[in-house]
Order: structure tokens, then sequence, then C-alpha cells
């Protein structure tokens, strides 16, 4: 079973940093290609795809229940998953991936849309994504065993923030730097992803921990005394009722009989 650990950070700032994103084409059921958008990302083990798009294209899926832990132990679970076909826009590469469904994989990237990055970019590049300066919904995750096959090796820094642009096998991406913009509310995506496989076994150990009662070791000698009398004087009739005699104290009484007088009893 595999954990994959999600966390979304909201914040003010007034710059950004651009992320990965690509114009990819899926293969729907009816035959069709569609353009969807996808966020290109090593830190998931796993890909991604809404249920949205899951749903808008028809995509056959198969059922599944895989838990999905996140920062502080933040829980969801992915109830399908489905294959992919993915062509490249720009030359003959294709690959078929597996992903996972998800209600929502991260809010509108890139936070803003800044358009003055439109002329950092030379003329003779087909980017990944032409509009990456436009802020915009974010339909398929692709994690890392994907990511490492479809990137190249040219990479090259295109201004003094930091912005790059790295070839891959569905154009160049843009990414990183330090973009200045409009203060605004920030979708910053961070994640740490583990895997981990648990046998059924595993899983029934996990399950009667849970129900297991604490016994306890030291008990009192009331406390055992109410055990035997509960061991010796509790019986189950023809009809199946429960019969059970109440234990009582050897030579109690009552405190406020104990103390009064016999006027104030009569």
């Amino acid at each position: 079973m595999s954990f994959t650990s999600v966390y979304t950070e909201r914040a003010k700032n007034s710059k950004q940093v651009l992320l990965a994103i690509a114009i990819i084409q899926i293969l729907g059921k009816d035959g069709l290609w569609y353009t969807c958008r996808a966020l290109l990302d090593s830190g998931y083990q796993s890909n991604f795809i809404t249920e949205e798009t899951m749903k808008k294209f028809n995509l056959p899926r198969k059922s599944v229940n895989l838990p999905i832990t996140g920062v502080a132990e933040s829980k969801h679970n992915a109830e399908y998953k489905l294959n992919i076909i993915i062509p490249s826009r720009v030359n003959s590469f294709q690959l078929i991936r597996q992903a996972l469904v998800l209600s929502k994989i991260t809010g509108c990237l890139p936070t803003n849309t800044c358009n003055a990055l439109k002329s950092v970019v030379p003329e003779n590049i087909t980017l990944a994504d032409p509009h990456f300066y436009q802020r915009g919904k974010i339909d398929i995750l692709i994690g890392a065993d994907t990511y490492w096959e479809i990137m190249g090796t040219n990479i090259f820094k295109v201004n003094p923030s930091g912005l790059h642009l790295q070839e891959t096998k569905w154009g160049w991406i843009v990414a990183g730097g330090n973009v200045q913009g409009a203060e605004i509310a920030l979708n910053s995506c961070m994640f740490i992803c583990t895997e981990h496989d648990i046998s059924l076994s595993e899983k029934i150990e996990m399950f009667w921990k849970v129900e297991e009662c604490i016994s306890k070791e030291n008990w009192s000698n009331e406390e055992k005394l109410c055990v035997e009398h509960f061991t010796k004087n509790t019986r189950r009739d023809e009809t199946g009722k429960f019969i059970v005699k109440l234990p009582l104290k050897d030579n109690a009484v009552a405190p406020e009989v104990k103390h009064c007088s016999k006027t104030n009893i009569y």
C-alpha cells in the first residue's frame, strides 16, 4: 500500500516561485485526445488526476482504497485509480502511467498571472506550456516515476532572479526564480512522500491493537472481590438472559443513617 504525504500551505507574499507545468494530452474513453494542464514534481511518488478530469473525459477507472497521509497526519483516501496514455505534443514520445484520483490536487498555478514573463523566453523555444505565466487549474500531477523519464539534459538560466528553462520530452518548461508580483494569498505545495507496504496480517494486528482492552495488573483487595463475585454469581438462564447478583459490603451502614437518632428516623 502506498502512502503519499501531501501538504498545502497558505501564506501572503509579494513574490512567487514558478513551478514546472506542461500542457499534455490524454486519451479519453471515446478515443479522442483531450488537453490537460499538468504539474511536474519529483517530490511525489505517485501520479494524480482530479476527479473532475476523470468524469469530464469519462476515463475508465478501478475502485481502490488507498490512504494518503499528509503533514500533521492529515488523512485522505483515493477511491479510484486509472491508466492514462500521454503522448508528446512536440515529438513521438509516448508513455502509459497509472494515476490515483483525488478531488483536488492543488490550487491554481501560478498563484498570480505574470504577463511580464512573456518576454523572457526566446522566440525559438517550444514551450511545454505556452501560457506558463497565466494562472490556471491543475488537472494532473506527474510524480517521480515519470518526472525523470521526461527530463532532458539542457537547462539554462534566463534572468538574474533564477528563472530557468529546462528541456523535457514535452517541450521546454519554465520554473524557479523569485518573480515579483502583487501581494496575494499563495498556495504553496509542500510535500513529503513515503511508501510502506502493509501485509494483511499487519493490518489485522493494527486493528486488534486499537480494539484491545488494557488489562490491569495491580488490583486492590476490593477490586479482586468484585471480580471474584462476578465470576461466581453471574449466569445465563434458559431464555438467554443474564442473571447477576449485586455485590454488597459486609457491615455496611448508610452514612446519613449512621449518626442519626431514633427520633429522627421515626
